[in-house]
């Protein structure tokens, strides 16, 4: 039986004694990406699965923020970029 979207949960304990990350996770698409660095040890009925990870596999990044341009700077992205589709097209008639 398949699981509401209220109901998939992903809970993460650290085992500070053995420097140990232990995962569970009811949501298919953490259960993939966790699934490639590590084998569940354990896969419950209803889908969910145990894993435990060593302490240096888990890590949380900050939030990109998007960059913010000058005017000056998106001139000169602009121009960089036609010269280098300019470079290009003169070098493809060359050939």
């Amino acid at each position: 039986m398949a699981l509401s979207p209220a109901e998939r949960e992903t809970i993460l304990q650290i085992d500070e004694e053995k420097k140990l990350w232990r995962i569970y996770s009811c949501q298919s698409r953490l259960i993939n990406k966790i699934s490639k660095v590590s084998e569940p040890v354990r896969v419950d009925s209803d889908g969910g699965h145990y894993f435990e990870l060593d302490f240096n596999q888990v890590s949380f990044r900050q939030k990109s923020k998007p960059r913010v341009y000058t005017e000056d700077q998106r001139q000169k992205q602009m121009e960089r970029i036609a010269n280098m589709h300019m470079q290009r097209k003169l070098k493809n008639e060359g050939n």
